[in-house]
C-alpha cells in the first residue's frame, strides 16, 4: 500500500469530509493512474490545526468525461438541489466548466475516475 497526495479546493474538501463526495475525476495524462491503485491511500493536506484527511482508493477506471451518469455525478459531491440545475449531471458539468474553462466539457477528455472511502 502506498500513500500519495491529492488536492481539493476548500468547498470540495468539506464535501469529502462530510461524505457527500466519494468520487473524483482527474484528466488522464498517462497510461497509468498517478494516484495509485485500489487499496492505496490518498492524503489531502489540511490546515495547520487539523489533521490530514486520508482516503482509501476503492476503484479506479478510465472513461470519457461525458460518460458520467447521474449516480456518479452525485458521488462527485456537487450540490444541485439548492441551485438551478435539473440534475446532478448538469450541476457537475457546470462545476467542471468553472474549474477547467467553458470549452472543457465539449472537449470530452479521457479522465481517471477514482472512487474512494474516507478513513476515520
Amino acid at each position: 500500500m502506498k500513500e500519495r497526495w491529492i488536492f481539493f479546493r476548500a468547498p470540495i474538501l468539506e464535501a469529502v469530509r462530510n461524505g457527500a463526495k466519494t468520487q473524483t475525476r482527474r484528466i488522464r495524462k498517462s497510461a497509468q493512474c498517478p494516484f495509485g491503485k485500489p487499496g492505496d491511500v490518498l492524503r489531502i493536506p489540511a490546515g495547520p490545526v487539523t489533521k490530514h484527511v486520508r482516503l482509501r482508493i476503492i476503484e479506479i477506471k478510465s472513461e470519457r468525461l461525458q460518460e458520467i451518469n447521474e449516480t456518479d455525478a452525485e458521488a462527485e459531491g456537487v450540490c444541485f438541489g439548492m441551485l438551478s440545475f435539473s440534475s446532478p449531471r448538469d450541476a457537475f458539468c457546470d462545476a467542471w466548466k468553472s474549474l477547467f474553462g467553458p470549452e472543457s466539457w465539449d472537449e470530452n477528455p479521457e479522465v481517471w475516475v477514482i472512487r474512494f472511502e474516507l478513513l476515520r
